[in-house]
C-alpha cells in the first residue's frame, strides 16, 4: 500500500530533508523517492505472530529454566524452617506460577489464537502483558537481592531474565495493542 501519486512525492530530486504532507511525515529514501513513516507500524505487525511464536518459546525455556531455581536458591532447606501450612502454601504458589507460564508459553505457540482480534485475545494479551510487566515490576523494586548466590553465571542468568521479562512485556504490549485495534487498524 503506497501513497497517492503527487508530483512533489515522487519526484527523483536531491531532496534530503523530511517532509510533512498532509498527517503524514514522509521521508527521502535510497532511490531518491519519498516514503511514508508508516510502514514501520506495518513492518512490526507483519512480523508480530513471529515474535509472539518466540516469546512462546522463550517461555517454555523459563520453565525448563525454572525448575534449577529451587535447587540454586536451596528452597527445600529455607522452606524447611516454615510451618507445614506456610510450605505447602509456597509450593502451590510455585506451582501456579510455574504452570502460568506454561500455559502462556503453549498457547503463544499459536500467534493467531493470540491476535485475531476477538475480546477474548484482547483479554489474554491484557493479562500477559500485566502479568509480564508486574514481574519486571517486581525483580527491580521488590527483590532485595542481598542474599542472592554470587558468581557470573548467576550474574548472566539474571540478565538473561530480565532481558526475557523486558521482551515478553514488549511483544504482549504489541499484541493488546493490536487486539485493541489502536495499531494496525
Amino acid at each position: 500500500m503506497g501513497l497517492p501519486r503527487h508530483p512533489w512525492v515522487h519526484s527523483k530530486g536531491p531532496r534530503k530533508s523530511w517532509r510533512l504532507i498532509g498527517r503524514e511525515l514522509i521521508r527521502p529514501s535510497a532511490c531518491g523517492y519519498f516514503v511514508s513513516t508508516a510502514n514501520t507500524e506495518c513492518h512490526v505487525i507483519r512480523h508480530l505472530p513471529t515474535l509472539v511464536f518466540a516469546a512462546g518459546i522463550g517461555q517454555l525455556a523459563l520453565i525448563v529454566a525454572s525448575l534449577a531455581i529451587p535447587r540454586v536458591l536451596g528452597w527445600r532447606a529455607e522452606t524447611a524452617k516454615l510451618r507445614p501450612l506456610t510450605r505447602q502454601v509456597f509450593w502451590t504458589y510455585a506451582a501456579y506460577i510455574w504452570c502460568t507460564n506454561l500455559s502462556f508459553g503453549l498457547v503463544s505457540l499459536r500467534p493467531d489464537w493470540l491476535l485475531d482480534h476477538s475480546p477474548l485475545s484482547a483479554c489474554l494479551t491484557g493479562f500477559i502483558t500485566a502479568y509480564w510487566v508486574g514481574r519486571l515490576l517486581i525483580q527491580f523494586f521488590c527483590f532485595d537481592r542481598r542474599d542472592a548466590p554470587q558468581g557470573l553465571h548467576v550474574r548472566l542468568a539474571e540478565i538473561a531474565l530480565v532481558g526475557l521479562f523486558v521482551y515478553l512485556s514488549a511483544v504482549y504490549s504489541g499484541a493488546l495493542l493490536v487486539n485493541l485495534k489502536v495499531i494496525g487498524s
